[in-house]
């Protein structure tokens, strides 16, 4: 549901007939009802925090360079001060550090990753093998499937946090070398929204357009978040990954256009959003 809300939501501007922009408001509107259905809250908080952030993003993509980093730089020296001063303020009043995250289990999954970390410990830097940790039989390893978790007839198949299971299937090399692999292509989606080009001849040129460009960035930094209550982002066979390595390929591809053709980067759109409005790049 999340994956057919932030798709169907970009692919609205990558057609002209109304009928079918009335088409895909209605799938968005279904998906965010099924979505609520399920009560997935990880799922809702990235439907809900693309909604808010991405606009926010857009407008932030069509400044310049230097005023990007700028930004970057403020947000990053923000987070690492915040955080620090509540450390700070922690040692001087002699608060407990952990005791607002005391007693959080984000049903149950606390557990679990106790587990996994308990078993990383033994392992650290090259873990027990790509999508192999998980694929023990439990009557091998019975603390795979516990009563202590969920229930007693459910064996659990995931550790239910992707960057744990990375960790414990390849280690902690591995883990590197798969956050540079979603770090880069994170980046190249971030280029692609700042110089992407409403033109449907962009698809063949190997320019995307400004809507692809936006559901790419919408995607990935919703998979980084979902990815923490979820083992999907690494995962040898599920859809989300799937896509993801879909976007990942894709921006390549655009980025080996670019090079390759010895062109410069187009022009930014200064209106992206009007230009799509307006109909008139189709």
């Amino acid at each position: 549901m999340m994956l057919g809300y932030l798709s169907s939501m970009t692919a609205i501007f990558l057609v002209k007939r109304k009928i079918l922009k009335l088409f895909l408001l209605g799938s968005s509107a279904i998906m965010c009802l099924l979505l609520v259905a399920t009560r997935s809250s990880t799922s809702q908080s990235v439907v809900l925090g693309a909604t808010a952030v991405m606009p926010v993003l857009m407008l932030i993509a069509r400044l310049p360079r230097s005023v990007i980093q700028a930004i970057a730089a403020v947000f990053v020296a923000s987070i690492v001060l915040g955080v620090f001063g509540y450390l700070v303020y922690c040692g001087l009043t002699s608060y407990d550090p952990w005791l607002p995250f005391r007693g959080m289990t984000f049903t149950n999954r606390t557990d679990i990753w106790q587990f996994v970390i308990d078993e990383i410990v033994k392992r650290p830097w090259f873990g027990v093998g790509y999508s192999s940790f998980w694929a023990i039989d439990p009557t091998v390893q019975p603390s795979l499937k516990t009563d202590g978790w969920f229930a007693v007839y459910v064996v659990i198949n995931e550790g239910h946090n992707g960057y744990l299971d990375q960790l414990a299937t390849c280690g902690i090399f591995g883990l590197l070398g798969s956050l540079f692999v979603v770090f880069r292509t994170t980046g190249l989606a971030g280029s692609a929204l700042n110089w992407a080009q409403c033109a449907p001849p962009a698809w063949r040129a190997g320019m995307l357009t400004y809507p692809t460009a936006v559901f790419y960035l919408a995607y990935i930094l919703g998979l980084l978040l979902h990815n923490f209550t979820e083992s999907n982002l690494f995962s040898n066979n599920g859809s989300l990954a799937v896509v993801f390595l879909i976007c990942a390929l894709d921006l390549e591809k655009w980025r080996l256009s670019v090079r390759n053709t010895g062109r410069a980067l187009p022009p930014r759109r200064r209106l992206p959003v009007a230009a799509l409005r307006s109909g008139a790049a189709f």
